[in-house]
C-alpha cells in the first residue's frame, strides 16, 4: 500500500499522462537515469511535508505536501529553452483544468516554474521545473478512535436488561384498591344511578 505522498505523485502523473508532449513518459520514480534519446520525460515527485492548519480531531490528519516536476527535452541550442517553455505551458494547463487529481487530494495550486538549457555531452537539453502545493487528508493510523473506554468500535446494537434485583424506595408497589375496577370493569352502571333497597345498596 502507498504512502500518501506516493499516492499524490501518482495522481500527478494520471493528469499527465497524454496531455504533454511527454505523452506516456511521466515517472514517479527512477531506477536509471535517462538518456536524452528517451526525452522529452517528466518525473514528479513528493519531497516535503509539513501539517496543515486546520483542525479535523485525532482521526484525520491534514497535510500541506510541496511536489516537485521536473521535465526535459531534446533539442538544438537555438530551440532548447522554447521547449521547455511549451513543455512547462502543457504541464501546467494539465493539472489546471484538474487541481484535486481526481478528487485523490482536496487542491493542487501551482507555485512556481523555472526554464534553462543544459546539455549532456553532444546534446543540449531544455529543461524546466515546477512547484505545487497540495492539500490532503489522511487517515490517523495511530489515533484511538476510544481511547480508554473499552470498546474496539461503535457498537451497533445496545440491549437493557432492567434490573430485578435493586431495592426500590417504597417496597413492593400495590394497586390503589380506590381505582380497582370490578369485573365488570370501571364504567358505571348503564342508567347511571345507583340501585338501593330500604337505602342500603344493592351489592
Amino acid at each position: 500500500m502507498s504512502n500518501y505522498r506516493q499516492t499524490i505523485a501518482e495522481g500527478f502523473r494520471a493528469v499527465l499522462l497524454g496531455k504533454t508532449p511527454a505523452g506516456q513518459r511521466v515517472l514517479t520514480k527512477l531506477d536509471r537515469p535517462i538518456n536524452p534519446e528517451e526525452t522529452p520525460a517528466i518525473m514528479v515527485y513528493a519531497n516535503d511535508a509539513r501539517r496543515g492548519d486546520q483542525d479535523y480531531g485525532n482521526s484525520v490528519v491534514p497535510r500541506v505536501v510541496k511536489v516537485t516536476i521536473e521535465a526535459a527535452v531534446n533539442a538544438t541550442p537555438e530551440t532548447a529553452l522554447d521547449l521547455a517553455d511549451a513543455l512547462t505551458d502543457a504541464i501546467e494547463a494539465a493539472v489546471e483544468a484538474n487541481p484535486t487529481l481526481s478528487n485523490k487530494v482536496q487542491d493542487a495550486r501551482w507555485q512556481r516554474t523555472m526554464t534553462d538549457v543544459t546539455s549532456m555531452g553532444q546534446h543540449t537539453i531544455g529543461v524546466c521545473l515546477l512547484q505545487y502545493e497540495v492539500d490532503m487528508l489522511t487517515e490517523n493510523r495511530l489515533a484511538d478512535p476510544f481511547p480508554g473506554d473499552g470498546f474496539d468500535g461503535v457498537p451497533v446494537v445496545v440491549f437493557s436488561v432492567p434490573d430485578t434485583t435493586a431495592p426500590t424506595l417504597r417496597g413492593e408497589i400495590k394497586p390503589d384498591p380506590d381505582l380497582e375496577c370490578g369485573p365488570d370493569g370501571c364504567a358505571p352502571s348503564a342508567w347511571g344511578g345507583e340501585v338501593k333497597h330500604n337505602g342500603e345498596p344493592i351489592v
